[in-house]
């Protein structure tokens, strides 16, 4: 079977491709800027000779018709992930408008599966949910378009087309290409000062767990469904502490209310705009005042899969942050040393 993955330059898709190559599946790669494919997908340990790629853009027809040729099924990881309301527009043309065109092309095309990696923010704000919850209307530009795109997809399942959506909360783990934001955030937490925690959190799922739940979900008969991969929801004073084990440093921190962090958020939101970059943002708080419980059981169970410890993938995320240089040794703590394994899947 041959695989397109879209976005396989970013985190999950690179992780999405590395998995599947690791399983014997041919893939092919549809990429804005084909010079970044090595840098993503070698540490990985996927030969990049072995990867068919197709320069272009989403939301460029004649390129994602080049890219759908051969292609027996799909994987649309692409999207843009930002929290800062600048990137609203650029987030609708490639999460919304490039979707549509996307799902479309490949269900004329007869692909099987259509697999559209959505986010479990698109069902915000909420609690309780599990795959039965309808799509949210969030308020962040992120999480909307997703919503929308989520919509998207929905009705093409409602039509009978074979189209899955998958949902991941904050992917975490190592090896993000991009330094998205939930790898900023992370950072943000072990190098401010003063560090505030507040009620609410959200859920965290390693990367590679996501990555061997979308090769699950291409060995088994395809049915329109949706598969959350929350992962762990974890507070932000668990956070804190998970943290403060593996890095062995005492993080301290300031309890505030959630609407003292809304606002601090706002107010770092203002200072982003001249170029203060601190991995924190209003958006950052809202999803935290806004990201309940969750049950993903259905899916662990449907596709044979665990999700490992949140205490392994932190440790895993902060020792590649420093192996990559986007912490010090002190900021890392033990994790600096900590031996992290082979990038491989």
């Amino acid at each position: 079977m041959r695989v397109l993955v879209t976005g396989g330059t970013g985190f999950v898709g690179a992780h999405v491709v590395g998995a599947l190559r690791a399983h014997g599946y041919a893939v092919t790669l549809l990429a804005r800027r084909p010079g970044r494919v090595a840098d993503a997908l070698e540490p990985l340990g996927v030969d990049t000779g072995d990867v068919e790629v197709v320069v272009g853009e989403v939301t460029d027809p004649h390129a994602v018709g080049r890219a759908l040729r051969g292609a027996d099924a799909l994987v649309h990881a692409a999207n843009i992930y930002s929290l800062h309301p600048a990137h609203t527009s650029a987030m609708w043309r490639v999460n919304v408008d490039g979707t549509r065109l996307l799902l479309h092309a490949a269900i004329e095309r007869g692909l099987s599966p259509v697999v559209y990696v959505s986010s479990m923010t698109a069902l915000l704000p909420g609690d309780g949910l599990t795959r039965d919850t309808p799509v949210g209307a969030p308020r962040l530009p992120y999480p909307r378009s997703k919503a929308v795109a989520e919509r998207i997809a929905a009705r093409l399942q409602d039509d009978g087309a074979p189209v899955v959506i998958t949902s991941p909360a904050s992917v975490q783990g190592p090896h993000d290409p991009n330094m998205g934001e939930s790898a900023k955030g992370v950072r943000a937490l072990l190098r401010s000062a003063p560090r505030v925690c507040a009620p609410g959190g959200f859920g965290v799922i390693d990367v590679r767990d996501v990555a061997a739940a979308h090769v699950r979900l291409l060995e088994r008969p395809t049915r329109p469904a949706r598969y959350l991969m929350g992962g762990h929801w974890l507070s932000m004073n668990t956070t804190y502490e998970l943290l403060e084990t593996v890095t062995g440093r005492r993080l301290r921190r300031r309890d505030v209310p959630i609407g003292a962090l809304l606002a601090g958020g706002r107010a770092v939101d203002v200072a982003a705009r001249v170029g203060l970059e601190t991995g924190f943002s209003h958006g950052t708080a809202w999803l935290i005042a806004n990201f309940g419980a969750f049950d993903d059981a259905d899916t662990r169970r449907e596709l044979g899969v665990q999700w490992r410890d949140p205490e392994n993938t932190l440790r895993d995320t902060v020792a590649w942050l420093h192996a990559a240089g986007h912490l010090t040794t002190r900021q890392a703590g033990d994790a600096a040393v900590y031996a992290l394994a082979p990038l491989r899947h």
